[in-house]
């Protein structure tokens, strides 16, 4: 953890968390509210809002340890990297609120299409600011 790239993780968990506001707050907003609807209350308080930056912050302490551990350096490399953890990890997690009828079946777009776009972002973003960090 000494050699967390902190640029990388900072951007990473800003932009990821960005895309969140983006793909919730705007792109899907109203079919995602429709759907929602009984989680609302504990998503948009400040408690929920302060939990999920912390979720997505460790994620993206997740990518840099494994971007760094691989020599997956640079945006191409960092966003395969994001974009296998999605997969493999992220929403096989998620997955399992559907499979087990926590959430609408209808949601499985937004929800997971949000998962792919979050890791490969911020996979982006540590892969290429570690290359620049590493060539510095």
């Amino acid at each position: 953890m000494l050699r967390v790239n902190w640029a990388g993780v900072s951007a990473g968990t800003i932009a990821a968390y960005l895309v969140g506001f983006l793909w919730y707050g705007l792109i899907f907003n109203a079919h995602w509210i429709a759907l929602a609807h009984p989680h609302l209350a504990t998503m948009q308080s400040p408690a929920g809002m302060g939990a999920g930056f912390v979720i997505v912050m460790l994620s993206v302490f997740g990518l840099d340890w494994v971007i760094r551990r691989t020599g997956s350096l640079g945006w191409i490399s960092g966003t395969r990297v994001g974009l296998s953890a999605s997969l493999f990890f992220g929403i096989t997690v998620a997955g399992n609120d559907f499979a087990y009828g926590i959430k609408d079946l209808r949601l499985i777009p937004i929800d997971l299409g949000y998962i792919l776009v979050w890791f490969a972002v911020a996979g982006c973003i540590v892969g290429g600011l570690q290359r620049r960090a590493k060539v510095s």
